[in-house]
């Protein structure tokens, strides 16, 4: 009977999984061991004191590398259908509210994308202000650098118009195994481009990769990170379907600098770049005078009107005062258009609303008739005569009065 001592070490049902390194040094000096007669006369097994010690080390584990994957997304039409087919195809568990793969050392998570579904990758820098720079040098358009919970990130896309992130890992993280530790890791990555020229010049300066010819046409393997990567060149055909598919103009919600909301929406305006910015009207009465004016319904927000072309992205990013396109984890979402036409409709005809903390579940209603026909909400259970619209993008809402309205099931 072929019995593997480590097999317990293996069982499903320990806290943790024994660290790669440890488990190879122990299975060596086990089967070393077993060589040798147990404590016969005549034989000394040296060392052995030193070896114990050895092996109660605990091993140095990897760190992260500039370059590295440190996190990717799923950008997929339909989120929840991946979100069911995943954990039976791959054996993840997966957490709807936080949007998150849970069970993997990398983090995964999944994503709408109103484009060609994709791999959202967002990669580990030892700088992301040196690296912002290396991106605008080498053609690529960066974003603004943002904190946040999960560290300094920065979103860009590469000048083939492919969206990605970059990020300060945080102390300590380890690096992911070359090419993935366990079912359900990503374990290889192909990157699909339309020119592998522009792609490899590209990323040897951004991430420092460095490529060496596969066994196909115009194939690279990327030598130095984790997990194990390659290059397809070649793919026009895909490269145009993914402009096709992405040319639809879309709403996107955009942050911008504080007290500079309708100076951005002015310079975009006048690039030719439909934008939206939500005013509420205010009557400020002194006791000489009054005055009426606007200020943003959503202060440091406005919204764009634009398809997901690299240069169409650029030239909303190389606006002053904007500091980025509004994302979550690295994906930047489109706004339904519905909620940007209730939201315009709602203020054209002055309804009774007031700002109110952001809800994203409940009983989905429409009015029927009156001058807010087809405006969609969710209905308040504690707050009698009251429609909440909201904004997922930038996590506002809004509590509408309904009395006297008649209401419908969405």
């Amino acid at each position: 009977m072929n019995h593997d001592p480590l097999n317990v070490l293996r069982a499903e049902d320990l806290p943790v999984q024994p660290d790669p390194a440890f488990a190879a040094r122990l299975r060596r000096r086990l089967e070393s061991a077993l060589t040798l007669p147990h404590r016969t006369e005549g034989v000394e097994m040296s060392n052995t004191d030193a070896e114990i010690a050895a092996l109660n080390e605990p091993s140095t584990a990897e760190l992260i590398q500039h370059g590295d994957i440190g996190y990717v997304s799923v950008w997929v039409s339909d989120p929840a259908r991946a979100a069911d087919f995943y954990p039976h195809a791959l054996g993840w568990s997966y957490a709807p509210a936080a949007h998150q793969v849970t069970n993997t050392e990398l983090p995964i998570g999944i994503a709408a994308t109103a484009g060609a579904p994709t791999l959202f990758c967002c990669y580990a820098v030892t700088d992301v202000h040196a690296a912002r720079q290396t991106i605008a040098d080498a053609d690529g358009t960066p974003g603004e650098v943002r904190r946040t919970d999960y560290g300094t990130i920065l979103d860009a896309t590469d000048p083939q118009g492919v969206a990605f992130a970059v990020y300060e890992p945080p102390a300590g993280q380890k690096r992911l195994a070359l090419t993935g530790s366990r079912p359900g890791e990503l374990a290889y990555v192909t990157y699909r481009t339309a020119d592998s020229a522009v792609f490899r010049d590209f990323y040897a300066r951004v991430l420092r990769w460095t490529f060496t010819p596969g066994r196909v046409d115009d194939g690279w393997q990327v030598q130095n990170t984790h997990p194990m990567a390659g290059v397809g060149g070649r793919a026009a055909p895909l490269q145009l379907q993914s402009q096709a598919e992405t040319a639809l103009p879309q709403w996107f919600a955009v942050q911008t600098r504080y007290r500079f909301e309708k100076t951005v929406v002015s310079q975009l305006n006048h690039k030719n770049c439909e934008a939206y910015l939500p005013l509420l009207t205010e009557h400020h009465k002194w006791s000489d005078r009054q005055k009426v004016v606007t200020a943003p319904l959503f202060p440091g927000y406005a919204f764009v009107h634009i398809d997901q072309s690299r240069e169409s992205r650029q030239s909303v990013l190389q606006t002053v005062g904007l500091i980025g396109f509004v994302s979550f984890r690295g994906n930047v979402l489109p706004v339904p258009s519905k909620q940007i036409e209730d939201l315009q409709l709602l203020l054209r005809q002055r309804g009774l609303f007031s700002l109110h903390p952001f809800v994203h579940t409940g009983q989905r209603v429409r009015i029927r008739g009156g001058c807010l026909n087809g405006l969609e909400g969710v209905l308040l259970q504690h707050e009698k005569g009251k429609l909440l619209i909201s904004i997922g993008s930038i996590q506002r809402s809004l509590a509408i009065e309904i009395q006297g309205y008649e209401l419908e099931l969405v």
